[in-house]
Order: structure tokens, then C-alpha cells, then sequence
């Protein structure tokens, strides 16, 4: 970071009113975004968690936009303690963010349904564990866009928007709040209407490609019950069979805590056909998702085709009546994914997940 950049810091951070806080966040965050030198990012991102906290102080009569800061500063820095004080303030903030929205969804205690939504049942798999996480809270609550919003709403999250699988698609995200995320996607398509998103497109990390282009914006694969842990006490406890399979799994061996991501997706969204690098557990909340499965020696499928090595260019809808496996997951199921396998994923309603 330059001597004038620094200063720049030091003065937003030190001043009464944080003087031009959000272009100075909107200036470091680019610079994150573009390819700066390994050891400058650490640098820039201390610069960006200082500048996020003045900012949000000096506007505590504009919650929302207070919000956005912390959020921002939040999914871009690394170190723990940063990462800890900024969650907490932003936590403060939340409740008074979402008073002064206009969230469509605060009104609402269930998810719409289009009567067109939903295609035949199919039989399950034998990787599917029914109702495994039934007494989740989660599965109640989460049913709920009025519950998202107001402990979600103004929170700032990443939202993947639709990938073609050109090496320039790889990492599409828009940074919006969760309660427009929801207006602008969940609910016009759960209502069977046109959805669209606005704002201009943001890599804030490398994105696998887990989104198709059909695919308008898919909340995916985000750490959500870190970011709000309300939502972490809502997804509890977790079966047996699966702490048990965490605890031999390879993170635990380097003492690492595992990787629970969310998924809320809206009618319609599709995966491509991909594989992941470790077997994972789906536990499904909210709606309806159908999973279809390929072994990993499938001879149709081939491994290692471009653009990325664990996802198949193929058009995986032509491929399901040949799929080794489907489960059609309802709230409270549970899904084992082994490493390697092929599997492509339809929602047909707006849905929610959390994987570990």
C-alpha cells in the first residue's frame, strides 16, 4: 500500500465523520479484487477493516448503509479477531437495518409455489437418510421469508449469477443485501414471474462454477451460519452418522473445523454436472431439491475437460434417465455425496440447504 494510500487510512480512521469512508472502502476493495502482490494483501485488508468500522460508526443514523460496510469488510478479511469484531458489530446493527428496509418478504410467513412447479416425484437413493434432520429448528423457521428477513435482511452476502462455463465466467458474484436478494429473485420466482438483479459484478473470491447459465442468482456455497449465527443455532445438532464422519474425515486430521456452506436457491436453479474433491453431506431444510448422481468411472462423462477439471461441459439434462442414482430431497433429508461423484442439481422450488 502507497505512503498516500496509507494516509488516506489513517485520516478516514482518525477523524471525526470518517471523511470519504465509502469511496476509500470502494478504492481498497477494487484493489483486492485485481491481482495485487501476495504480500500487499494483508496490508490492504487491515486498511479495509479500519476504514469499514470508522465508516460504519460515523453512520449510525443510516444503519443500512453502516451495514454494508461492515459486511463488506467482513467477506473480504482473513484474520480471525478482525473477522469476530466486525460480525459483532454488524450483528448490533441488523435489527435496526431491517426496520428502515422495504423488504417485500418481512411481510411474509411461507415461501409462494407456482402450481407449475413441481415435476414427478422420483424414487429415492439409497445415499438418502429421510428425515435426519427433521427436529432441526431450521426446518420450521426457515420456511419463512418473514424469519430471513429480520435476521438476514440488510446483511450484505454474495450472490452467483448465472455461468456459462467460459474461463471469463468463473467468478460472477454481485454483493447485495439478503433481503433484496430474496425480493429480486426468490420471491417473483417462487410466484412463477420474471426475476432480475441489479448492481454491477463483483469477484469477491474465486468461485467454482456450480451455477449454470440458465440460472438468474443462487446464494451459493456461502459460510451463512457464520455470518449470521442465529442460523448456525437453528441448523442443530447434527446426526450422529454424520459427526461421527467428520470426525475421521480429513480436515479433523489437520485439526481444521469443517466447512458448512448454505444454499438458498430459487425456483428453477440448476447446477452444472460436477464432482466435488471430498465427500460432503447435504441436509436439506426448505422445499424441494432433486439430485441426480453419476459413479465417477461414468465412460459418457468424461474427467478433466476444460474449463474446470471437476465440471463437465455437457449438457446434463439430456443425461438424467441414464443417471446412476436421483434423490428427491424433501425438508429434514439428509444426502450423502461420496468423493467423485457426478451429480447435477434442479430446484424446482425456492429451496434451502446447509452441506458439510
Amino acid at each position: 500500500m502507497n505512503d498516500k494510500l496509507a494516509a488516506l487510512v489513517d485520516k478516514c480512521a482518525s477523524t471525526r465523520g470518517a471523511p470519504a469512508a465509502a469511496e476509500l472502502f470502494q478504492h481498497i476493495a477494487q484493489l483486492l479484487s485485481e491481482d495485487v502482490e501476495r504480500d500487499s494483501r494483508p496490508e490492504l485488508r487491515s486498511a479495509l477493516f479500519r476504514v469499514a468500522r470508522a465508516g460504519a460508526a460515523a453512520r449510525s443514523n443510516n444503519p443500512r448503509a453502516a451495514l454494508a460496510l461492515l459486511d463488506g469488510a467482513w467477506l473480504r478479511c482473513r484474520d480471525d479477531r478482525d473477522r469476530a469484531t466486525l460480525l459483532a458489530e454488524a450483528e448490533r446493527l441488523h435489527a435496526a437495518a431491517v426496520a428502515a428496509s422495504t423488504f417485500a418478504a418481512a411481510a411474509l410467513d411461507a415461501w409462494p409455489d407456482a402450481e407449475d412447479a413441481a415435476p414427478p416425484a422420483m424414487n429415492t437413493a439409497p445415499h438418502v437418510y429421510e428425515r435426519a434432520v427433521a427436529t432441526w429448528p431450521a426446518v420450521t423457521r426457515w420456511r419463512s421469508p418473514r424469519y430471513w428477513v429480520a435476521e438476514l435482511g440488510a446483511r450484505i452476502v454474495p450472490v452467483e449469477v448465472g455461468i456459462a462455463h467460459r474461463d471469463s465466467d468463473l467468478a460472477q458474484q454481485r454483493l447485495v443485501p439478503f433481503g433484496e436478494y430474496v425480493d429480486a429473485v426468490l420471491l417473483p420466482l417462487a410466484r412463477g414471474e420474471a426475476a432480475s438483479l441489479g448492481g454491477t459484478v463483483c469477484a469477491v473470491s474465486e468461485v467454482v462454477p456450480v451455477t449454470s447459465a440458465r440460472t438468474v442468482a443462487y446464494l451459493a456455497q456461502h459460510p451463512l451460519l457464520e455470518q449470521c449465527p442465529q442460523l448456525a443455532r437453528d441448523a442443530a445438532p447434527w446426526p450422529r452418522f454424520v459427526q461421527d464422519a467428520i470426525a475421521l474425515g480429513p480436515r479433523a486430521q489437520r485439526s481444521l473445523e469443517p466447512i458448512v456452506s448454505a444454499w438458498v436457491a430459487p425456483r428453477g436453479a440448476t447446477t452444472p454436472l460436477h464432482f466435488d474433491r471430498h465427500p460432503n453431506y447435504l441436509c436439506h431444510v426448505v422445499g424441494r431439491k432433486l439430485v441426480y448422481l453419476w459413479p465417477p468411472d461414468t465412460p459418457t462423462i468424461p474427467r478433466n475437460a476444460p474449463p474446470a477439471e471437476n465440471t463437465s461441459p455437457l449438457d446434463a439434462a439430456s443425461l438424467v434417465d441414464a443417471c446412476e442414482l436421483r434423490a428427491d430431497l424433501r425438508p429434514g433429508d439428509v444426502l450423502f455425496i461420496p468423493e467423485g461423484w457426478w451429480h447435477y442439481v434442479v430446484t424446482p422450488v425456492t429451496s434451502v440447504s446447509v452441506s458439510i
